[in-house]
């Protein structure tokens, strides 16, 4: 979240962009870009989740010099202040030459109602993790698969779902492990963790 958004009742349709500089890998200044909101609704507790030749057969497939080789996704959400109204879209723009997105488009034909789940791109699909759907935390896990670049799937129950319901978990991935660490769970905020192997 950028400071010029901190503290206000709503959200963003805006982005702000730093480049890791090639000594240190030390991000380097940021710059706001704004969003046209016809191409991109406001909104908060999304999912951002990118696909790229690391992690998308399909993507790699397309892989040629100057072509886009990596497209960024923001998913679901909800838009207003308090709880909010959930934003049921969900948006994919390709990564252009200096980081730049391109012009939004529709990532995925089926609407859903999650807001502050955990999000990944892997093995050429989509994972949406916990978060809640209405009022409540879910532990729902959900993959949508690549069709064609970029356009993704239905979404569809993954392998296993978390052993709790967590909205807004930390999370991080190392090598084939994927963790979750707090979040809320509709009553009061976690202090357990759990992992997965994918």
């Amino acid at each position: 979240m950028s400071r010029r958004s901190r503290g206000r009742a709503t959200e963003s349709s805006s982005y702000d962009l730093a480049r890791f500089d090639s000594v240190g890998e030390a991000p380097e200044a940021f710059t706001a870009v704004t969003v046209p909101t016809a191409s991109l609704a406001a909104r908060r507790e999304h999912s951002v989740f990118v696909a790229n030749t690391d992690n998308a057969p399909s993507v790699a497939a397309l892989a040629a010099p100057g072509a886009c080789n990596a497209f960024l996704y923001a998913a679901y959400g909800v838009s207003g202040a308090g709880t909010g109204t959930f934003v049921t879209n969900a948006r994919v723009a390709p990564v252009e030459s200096g980081g730049i997105l391109g012009a939004w488009a529709s990532a995925v034909t089926a609407n859903n109602t999650v807001a502050g789940a955990v999000s990944l791109f892997a093995a050429d699909g989509a994972y949406l993790i916990g978060g809640r759907s209405g009022a409540a935390a879910t532990a729902d896990a959900v993959k949508a698969s690549m069709r064609t670049a970029p356009q993704l799937g239905n979404w569809s129950d993954a392998v296993s779902d978390l052993s709790t319901p967590r909205f807004l978990p930390g999370s991080a991935r190392v090598g084939a492990f994927l963790y979750f660490v707090g979040g809320w769970d509709g009553t009061a905020p976690l202090a357990s963790a759990e992992f997965n192997v994918r």
